[in-house]
């Protein structure tokens, strides 16, 4: 069992759980293994490698060639989780954002997940939003966020190893249109050939960066 605790304290990505993470990605590649992709509304696809009560590994993937998939809110969450990730390919930036009370432009949704989907409930919160810092995470990086950090990310084409480990009494969240209601929206599970299709994008980014170390 995946010792969560003990990579949060360390704050890297250990081998082992890299070498896990690749080698169902490339199980799926090759057609030895079912896992599919979820197409995830903030953008990207995730391959959900490890599920616990509490924590999880995933492999996320941004990419221009698939259609993805686009949030009902906007791209501005917080996590119930903090979050490692480790870059293995591409560049993502995350933008930090500080979240108020004063001129608020956006209404706050509690996101409560479940096997089939999300509900997205309106909240009485109203917010407004400021930039409070900008991170580029380029090949390579190990970045962090915490749990409860309102932030959104942005990626053209990218691969990242995330772990995620929830933080007790934090909710997930996100920022909605002011006139915005509560509302379903369901997993979006890919099929198996967009499923494979994905995972031998990933297999052919991290062979080019081999070729390229070489």
């Amino acid at each position: 069992m995946t010792d969560y605790a003990a990579i949060f304290r360390d704050g890297g990505v250990p081998g082992p759980v890299r070498e896990r993470a690749l080698g169902a990605v490339r199980a799926v590649a090759e057609g030895t293994d079912d896992l599919l992709a979820v197409r995830h509304p903030l953008g990207f696809f995730c391959f959900p490698v490890e599920r616990q009560e509490t924590s999880g590994i995933c492999v996320h993937v941004w990419t221009p060639h698939l259609p993805r998939g686009r949030p009902t809110t906007s791209e501005v969450h917080a996590h119930s989780w903090d979050l490692l990730s480790l870059v293995l390919f591409g560049e993502l930036h995350n933008i930090r954002l500080v979240v108020g009370d004063v001129e608020p432009t956006h209404r706050v949704f509690e996101v409560r997940s479940g096997p089939c989907g999300d509900e997205l409930r309106a909240t009485d919160r109203l917010v407004g939003y400021g930039i409070a810092g900008h991170d580029v995470n380029r090949c390579g990086d190990t970045y962090s966020l915490d749990a409860g950090c309102f932030h959104r990310t942005e990626a053209t084409q990218a691969t990242t190893i995330a772990i995620g480990r929830e933080r007790p009494g934090v909710q997930d969240l996100s920022l909605g249109a002011l006139d915005g209601q509560t509302h379903r929206v369901p997993r979006e599970w890919c099929d198996g050939e967009v499923s494979k299709m994905v995972a031998r994008l990933v297999m052919g980014q991290l062979a080019g960066i081999e070729q390229r170390s070489h």
